[in-house]
């Protein structure tokens, strides 16, 4: 299998960034009939990784601006509000340039947030 272009740099940054200072943000956990809405707030300044998914999803930018740079090598400047479908395998890297609101919509039964990440993330590109 070979990985997407810039797969390897991304998790070598997702890597590099865990023994930083981390930043703050703040997460909320939605559900409603077999949805659930990942809510994240970023501070502008921010630079993260966001996760690895097994499956499609919705991803919205509600508000803020912010660089991305997915694991295909497309560079994007994103200003809230925008909607687009995530495809699996997919990983991104994000520059927050205003402060910004994402929200992930998901389709689970589950209603334990930890549960969801360990259903619809993945670890490695291999696991996709």
């Amino acid at each position: 299998m070979s990985l997407p272009v810039l797969a390897e740099p991304i998790m070598a940054l997702e890597v590099a960034m865990q023994d930083m200072p981390q930043a703050w943000h703040h997460t909320d956990h939605n559900f409603a009939g077999g949805i659930y809405a990942r809510v994240l707030h970023v501070a502008a300044g921010t630079v993260f990784t966001g996760a690895l998914h097994r499956t499609e999803f919705f991803a919205m930018l509600a508000s803020g601006r912010v660089r991305c740079r997915d694991s295909n090598g497309l560079e994007v400047e994103l200003v809230g509000p925008f909607l687009a479908v995530s495809q699996p395998g997919t990983k991104r890297a994000f520059f927050v340039l205003e402060d910004a609101v994402f929200i992930n919509f998901h389709r689970t039964d589950l209603t334990d947030p930890d549960a969801i990440e360990s259903e619809i993330t993945a670890e490695t590109f291999e696991e996709v």
